[in-house]
């Protein structure tokens, strides 16, 4: 048997602490080889397991004058290789760009769900009256409501509130001398005429206070409507011409002031007699010059120079305007006859009664001459003028005759 040449080994250590020089010693445990270096002998890899193993997964054609292109084809075919799509969209990330989480969203300053505060958010203001007025910021909530308050509370405060009748005579409710309880909007109804302090005021007319404790001149007078009925005016030829009073007494002579002096019924049927001229209501009777109590028949007319319907009378007014009754009037017991002719008489101013020189049905023409006075002869026949003016004369009539 020949004899067995063995060499330095170990299946414990991977690499040996030292060998002599040119001496081979194998590692199982790491399966290298190793020789002792010849100027010290220090162990030096020179093969073994491991590289065999290495060079198994090499491929059969292998070599090694690739180009960069081949390599980078091949390393970029991988999954996960970089590639230049992905460098590109690196390239557009600024430098030290963080992770695009909540945390960094909200440090930002963005707008975040779970925020319960606008504190710091500068677009929103809390102002209760509004008063910056932006179109680029939004109000909060409580300045809204306050804003909205305050205005619900200064409409109501300033509306109308009807606080009922109002007696001008009596100053009831006490308006005049203790406004301190007056609201702005308090209306009130003119039930008795009088003044508001030193304005006057009429039924039917209504009060407004435009101020807190409305006092002189801080009133809204809204005048009523118009009056129609003659029971209802008063005062009349003051300065302010007609008043309403509702509340006018039942006696039976009204109206009596500086020259006047009118019944009721008289204001009455004067009244609709001017309406009946004029076509429309007498509503300022202050224009009305009345004397004494108006006759049945006496007639009011109305005068430019003085603005004033007055009463005329009957022969006054008829002798005064050159139309006179139509006959004598200091003669008119009897009625004037049949036929009577009517003349003016213009030193009297009157139309009198003048009996005709003719007889009725005479057969003379009256004032004429050369009158015909047989009308039997003249049947069929007319009458004209003769041409000198004078008298009338017959024409005979034309007669087709017949067949």
């Amino acid at each position: 048997m020949s004899d067995i040449i063995k060499i330095k080994r170990s299946d414990v250590t991977a690499t040996p602490a030292s060998l002599a020089t040119g001496e081979i010693a194998y590692s199982e445990q790491s399966g290298n080889f190793f020789i002792g270096r010849i100027a010290d002998g220090v162990p030096v890899k020179i093969g073994g397991k491991t590289d065999v193993d290495k060079l198994a997964t090499i491929d059969a054609n292998a070599t090694d004058d690739q180009t960069g292109a081949e390599i980078k084809a091949l390393y970029e075919a991988e999954a996960n290789a970089f590639t230049d799509t992905k460098n590109t969209k690196l390239g557009t990330i600024e430098d030290s760009a963080d992770v695009t989480d909540a945390t960094n969203v909200d440090a930002a300053g963005a707008v975040m769900e779970s925020d319960a505060t606008t504190a710091s958010m500068s677009f929103v203001v809390d102002e209760d009256d509004m008063t910056s007025d932006l179109d680029t910021k939004v109000p909060t909530q409580q300045s809204v409501k306050a804003y909205v308050d305050a205005e619900v509370a200064s409409a109501v405060a300033s509306e109308m509130t009807y606080k009922g009748s109002y007696d001008a005579a009596t100053n009831t409710p006490d308006l005049d001398t203790t406004p301190v309880s007056i609201a702005l909007g308090d209306m009130y109804t003119v039930t008795v005429a009088g003044d508001l302090y030193s304005t006057p005021i009429v039924v039917g007319d209504t009060i407004i206070a435009n101020t807190a404790s409305a006092g002189d001149g801080d009133w809204v007078i809204v005048a009523g409507d118009s009056v129609t009925d003659h029971n209802a005016l008063t005062n009349i030829g003051t300065n302010t011409h007609a008043q309403i009073d509702t509340h006018i007494a039942d006696a039976t002579t009204h109206f009596t002031q500086a020259g006047i002096s009118i019944t009721e019924s008289q204001v009455s049927d004067m009244g609709n007699y001017l309406e009946s001229l004029t076509g429309q209501s007498i509503n300022n009777l202050g224009d009305v010059d009345v004397g004494a109590s108006p006759n049945t028949f006496d007639m009011m007319i109305y005068q430019g120079g003085t603005g004033k319907w007055e009463d005329m009378g009957s022969q006054t007014f008829f002798n005064s305007h050159g139309i006179s009754a139509f006959f004598d009037v200091s003669n008119n017991t009897q009625a004037p006859a049949n036929g009577t002719v009517l003349t003016y008489n213009s030193s009297t101013f009157l139309w009198e009664a003048t009996a005709p020189t003719g007889g009725g049905g005479s057969s003379t023409f009256v004032g004429l001459t050369d009158t015909p006075a047989d009308f039997a002869a003249a049947e069929g026949n007319f009458v004209k003028v003769n041409s000198g003016g004078t008298a009338l004369i017959y024409q005979n009539g034309l007669d087709g005759g017949s067949f």
